[in-house]
Parts: C-alpha cells; sequence; structure tokens
C-alpha cells in the first residue's frame, strides 16, 4: 500500500482510520509507504509495528516524527519487522549513527536502504558493512562523500572499507559535486555496480563505450 494526502487517494482522516484498522489487516500486508512530510506520533508507529509484522518493504520519507522526539529513531530501529528488506528513510533528519547500528544488527535481511538527509555518518555506515550482507542499494547523505574525500582528496583507506561491500549493485551518495576523477576512482574501486532499476537510484549507468559512469546528486 502507498499513501499519499490527496483527494484521489487519502486525506488526513482517512489516514487515521487506516491506522487504527491495521490491527485487523496488518498481518498481510508486505509493502507500505506512508505520506511524505506525516505527522506520526507514537501510538501510530506502535500500531504499524504491532500490526504489520510481516513487511518487507517500508517507507516513511520525510516523517517529522523522529524531530518531535529524537528517542523514537530508537523505538523505531528496536521495533521494526524482521522481516524487512527495503527501506526508505529519506529525509528523517533526525535519524542518527546510534539508531542506524541497531537496526544494522537487528534487520540483516536488508537489501534496500535509503538514508539520505539523515544524520547518518561514516560510523553509520561502518554499521552497515559489518551487519547487512544481502544489501544491494544503498543511497547515503552527503556527509559521508566528504568523508569519503570526494570533495578534495580521495580517502584511499576509507574507500577500501566501502569497495569490501561485493554485494552492492547500486550506490548513490548526495553531494554537490560531480567531476570526472570521482567517477573514475568509484567505478575502479567498486566496479560491480550496474544501472539501476530506477531514477532513486541512478548512480551506475553504462554509455555507448560500455564504460560505468558514477553520478553525484544535489544537496538536498
Amino acid at each position: 500500500i502507498e499513501l499519499d494526502y490527496s483527494e484521489k487517494f487519502i486525506s488526513r482522516e482517512k489516514f487515521s482510520e487506516f491506522i487504527a484498522s491495521l490491527p485487523q489487516t496488518g498481518s498481510q500486508l508486505k509493502s507500505l509507504s506512508l505520506p511524505e512530510d506525516i505527522e506520526l506520533n507514537k501510538e501510530s508507529l506502535e500500531y504499524i509495528f504491532e500490526s504489520c509484522v510481516n513487511l518487507e518493504e517500508f517507507g516513511m520519507p520525510y516523517c517529522d516524527l523522529l524531530d518531535s522526539d529524537p528517542s523514537l529513531a530508537d523505538y523505531f530501529s528496536n521495533n521494526l519487522a524482521l522481516s524487512i528488506l527495503k527501506l526508505d528513510l529519506c529525509g528523517v533528519e533526525n535519524y542518527d549513527d546510534n539508531a542506524l547500528c541497531k537496526l544494522a544488527k537487528r534487520c540483516q535481511k536488508l537489501q534496500t536502504l535509503d538514508i539520505r538527509g539523515t544524520k547518518v555518518t561514516w560510523y553509520g555506515l561502518s554499521a552497515i558493512l559489518d551487519n547487512l550482507p544481502c544489501l544491494e542499494y544503498l543511497a547515503l547523505p552527503s556527509k559521508i562523500g566528504k568523508e569519503l574525500g570526494l570533495e578534495n582528496e580521495i580517502d584511499i583507506l576509507t574507500l577500501e572499507k566501502l569497495r569490501s561491500m561485493k554485494q552492492l549493485k547500486c550506490l548513490m551518495i548526495d553531494s554537490g559535486f560531480g567531476h570526472l576523477k570521482y567517477h573514475e576512482v568509484l567505478v575502479k574501486e567498486m566496479p560491480q555496480l550496474i544501472r539501476p532499476e530506477n531514477h532513486y537510484f541512478e548512480v551506475a549507468s553504462i554509455d555507448n563505450s560500455g564504460h560505468k559512469k558514477i553520478q553525484f546528486l544535489e544537496d538536498y
């Protein structure tokens, strides 16, 4: 189920009714995407996690729940369904390294993870390297690009750790730079990158010459 606020899809009142119905229907849900900028309280989040125990895909982009109570980031990571395969937390600004470390240790089946626009740094990414062996699609905030030295001088030792993610098919790092030398370095270090399935992960592609290219996106 993908929800959106509009007359065509669902109003805020109807959204509240949907959340209240989850104890009866949630166990059947495999995929749930909440509206952008949704205002959730802890009670609503509890309804979702306690009812939707078989979720494989979950998205709550730009949700301000964690902003209103930073402790809910840990609650989120400690209660998300263990069956989760794809997770979109893009723009959840207060989601941080501590919460990501707990998530990575708990939800080790993750294959797709979008944490652009969060507070995650290289420390949190290290938890991904250590605990998410199935990860294939990864979108990272711009600060990690800076920690990799992509603005000035590439940190080869740090990049080598990222290179260890042999299972990665697609990598996206938000940044305001896109010099060819960065393309060349990342392609050389991570030759397994392939053409993404959709524009949200449009990182690696193959041009007419057969060479792979990396696209760096602008900061939010």
